[in-house]
């Protein structure tokens, strides 16, 4: 299971190659202008209105996009072929949904920047413990919001029973979550070495995609086999149709696919 979700991870970026590098690099290009040109306008001796506007439709469009690249993600892990017309359609949809989930987690974000320095500026070991607590609530935070996305795209629930799915699935599967925290850190550290360039957006929210889609499918096992166990699924044969549309790849496939 652990070994074919990194797999299946890296072809669903292969076969997305060139959307995940445009896409990647319009969402760069995107971020920095709200936080550059601002500052040059005002230099220039334009109103402050003007920067904020700018910025202000920055972060808008930087959004649009994000809501894409969610609904894009969750159609390649699916093994579903889409284009321009699907990806705005899907920015449309999802585009409320993903401000809400990118509020939430900036509320948390800003929540912990300020109370980890407070604890730790008390020097004593009460604090030291309040740090170490608040380390672990984040890492829960985000293990949670690995799963928020897929339960969203296949089950079109609200905003506030999302998230409640999500904690369950991440209660329910510890292992797999931690799993999936590790290689979404990784995921990160080599983006930022490539500039966002790769895995970048869409290959991180292509891995919580495709490892969601996978996990859930332990529960349509379950609700089918309904005195099956929990920690028994048998996941070769769960898995079985994902592996034969992810197939058998060789480098010479992949480079050269007209070869094969």
């Amino acid at each position: 299971m652990l070994l074919f979700t990194l797999k299946k991870w890296f072809f669903d970026m292969w076969d997305s190659i060139l959307k995940l590098l445009l896409l990647n690099a319009l969402s760069i290009t995107v971020l920095v202008l709200p936080f550059s040109l601002p500052g040059w306008m005002a230099g220039a001796g334009l109103p402050p209105a003007f920067g904020l506007g700018v910025f202000a439709v920055g972060i808008l469009v930087m959004l649009f996009l994000f809501a894409g690249v969610v609904h894009t993600t969750w159609l390649s892990a699916e093994y579903q072929p889409w284009g321009g017309s699907e990806f705005f359609r899907g920015a449309k949809s999802k585009l409320g949904i993903s401000i809400l989930f990118v509020l939430s987690n900036a509320v948390v974000f800003l929540l912990l920047r300020n109370a980890v320095p407070f604890y730790l500026g008390m020097e004593n070991m009460p604090g030291y413990a309040a740090v170490a607590v608040l380390f672990w609530v984040g890492v829960f935070w985000v293990m949670t919001a690995q799963y928020f996305f897929p339960i969203h795209c296949r089950m079109g629930d609200g905003f506030l029973k999302t998230w409640k799915k999500s904690l369950l699935v991440a209660l329910d599967n510890p292992g797999f979550s931690l799993f999936l925290f590790i290689l979404l850190t990784a995921a990160v550290i080599v983006s930022e070495l490539t500039a966002y360039m790769f895995p970048g957006i869409f290959g991180v929210v292509l891995l919580l995609q495709g490892a969601g889609q996978l996990r859930l499918k332990k529960y349509d096992y379950l609700e089918e086999n309904p005195d099956a166990k929990a920690s028994r699924i048998p996941w070769r044969a769960v898995l079985q149709d994902d592996r034969r549309k992810v197939g058998k790849r060789t480098l010479k496939g992949m480079f050269f696919p007209w070869k094969e």
